[in-house]
């Protein structure tokens, strides 16, 4: 009889606690959809001031999402090019490193990545970066990293600054379409 008093009792035991486990999973998809929606309208209003240049603005919201987002790559990658384009490069290198780490295939991050590399000087690394670049479908972009990398291969001293103006300018009107 103890035996089954003792499964009665474990029966009671798990009833409780299989409804408390419910509704604390529900409380915790309430908390992360509430989450979600805030970090949308931090999202929208960094991405408004970003597309002002008002990137001292826009990085701490960025920051914001990414705190309860770790893996949002499209903010992340926003952050990135925000610490960039405000010549923290740095910063944005060590972004756009770990972007890189989570998909070594995005273009984008590998543009940016490279060009961070050549901000700070190190244009071994930034022609490392650059040969994982591949994107036909950006031609001119493409065609001018070749023609960049076969250069730095050959020897030729070639002016950062002029080479990073123009690969910007290029990365611009290349990914805008």
């Amino acid at each position: 009889m103890s035996d089954a008093k003792n499964d009665i009792n474990l029966s009671r035991r798990r009833l409780f606690t299989n409804m408390v486990d419910r509704f604390t999973k529900k409380d915790e998809k309430d908390k992360a959809l509430a989450q979600r929606a805030s970090n949308s309208e931090f999202v929208q209003k960094a991405n408004e001031f970003f597309a002002v240049a008002d990137y001292t603005q826009a990085i701490p919201l960025y920051r914001k999402v990414l705190q309860s987002e770790t893996d949002n790559a499209e903010v992340h990658f926003q952050l990135s090019k925000s610490l960039y384009l405000q010549k923290k490069f740095s910063q944005a290198r060590i972004e756009f490193n770990i972007l890189h780490k989570k998909n070594t295939k995005n273009n984008p991050v590998l543009l940016y990545l490279g060009l961070s590399h050549c901000c700070l000087g190190d244009m071994d690394k930034a022609i490392e970066t650059w040969k994982k670049f591949f994107a036909p479908s950006l031609v001119e972009l493409q065609r001018e990293l070749n023609l960049q990398i076969a250069c730095y291969e050959d020897g030729d001293n070639t002016d950062i600054a002029a080479l990073v103006a123009q690969i910007e300018e290029l990365a611009e009107q290349a990914l805008e379409e």
